[in-house]
């Protein structure tokens, strides 16, 4: 059967119809001024696949951007890649502050990835790894969505979809306010406090003796709501720097 093919379209595995039937491309020489081109044909009668093939010499030698070729040269079965790819994933479910590294993805063939969906634009995917351009920071984006494709030499494809969280991890910065933190002996002491930058609540612990010469060390704690707890101390020191009172005893 003698049938006219229309190819407008090239690339990897090109599907298009023709007069009802569906053509995909099977083997192309991109180079158009020499060689055969052959088309993987599904032949319903059959419920199978059949190779056509033409040659492009001749008239229409040479670059076209449209090929009109007759052929009725069907050959044997021939076999079609239709099977997409199969992705092993190795991508977390959480990333701490600070980091980059989202894991890594890995297919049964290969293949070309790409990277799509809401936060695709702050990802970037090197050879099935992915990393985040910019460091993970709780305070400014709490998770990241994104979808991952998988695209074999035949035009398959596979994808798959993620949603990281971040982790906080940065405990509340604590600052000790500034008091007057050397004493005399016997004297009073006031503690003049500590704030944390989360506005988180600042406990106090330790003591000062002030009837006591010595060294003592006042401990700040804030722990915020992903249970970081942050740190800062206070030194106070108690001295004695008045001299004793002496007394003449009167006599005769």
């Amino acid at each position: 059967m003698r049938r006219l093919l229309t190819i407008s379209s090239f690339g990897k595995a090109t599907k298009f119809l023709f007069r009802g039937l569906v053509f995909v491309i099977f083997f192309l020489n991109t180079a158009f001024s020499f060689g055969q081109i052959q088309i993987c044909h599904y032949d319903p009668g059959s419920d199978s696949y059949v190779t056509l093939s033409f040659d492009n010499r001749g008239k229409n030698s040479g670059y076209r951007d449209h090929l009109n070729h007759e052929f009725d040269n069907l050959e044997g079965p021939c076999e079609l890649d239709e099977t997409p790819p199969v992705i092993t994933t190795s991508v977390v479910s959480s990333i701490n502050d600070g980091l980059t590294s989202l894991g890594s993805v890995s297919a049964n063939e290969t293949v070309t990835w790409s990277v799509g969906g809401a936060d695709a634009s702050k990802i970037d995917i090197t050879g099935g790894t992915l990393t985040l351009l910019e460091a993970a920071n709780y305070q400014t984006q709490a998770s990241y969505s994104f979808t991952v494709t998988a695209e074999d030499e035949s035009g398959n494809s596979s994808e798959e979809t993620f949603t990281v969280t971040v982790e906080d991890t940065t405990a509340p910065e604590v600052t000790v306010t500034e008091g007057d933190d050397t004493v005399e002996m016997g004297s009073s002491w006031t503690d003049a406090g500590a704030t944390a930058d989360g506005g988180e609540t600042v406990t106090a612990t330790g003591t000062v003796n002030t009837n006591a010469v010595g060294t003592y060390t006042i401990t700040y704690s804030a722990t915020d709501a992903s249970n970081n707890t942050g740190t800062a101390t206070r030194t106070v020191t108690v001295e004695d720097t008045t001299a004793p009172e002496v007394t003449v005893t009167e006599g005769d």
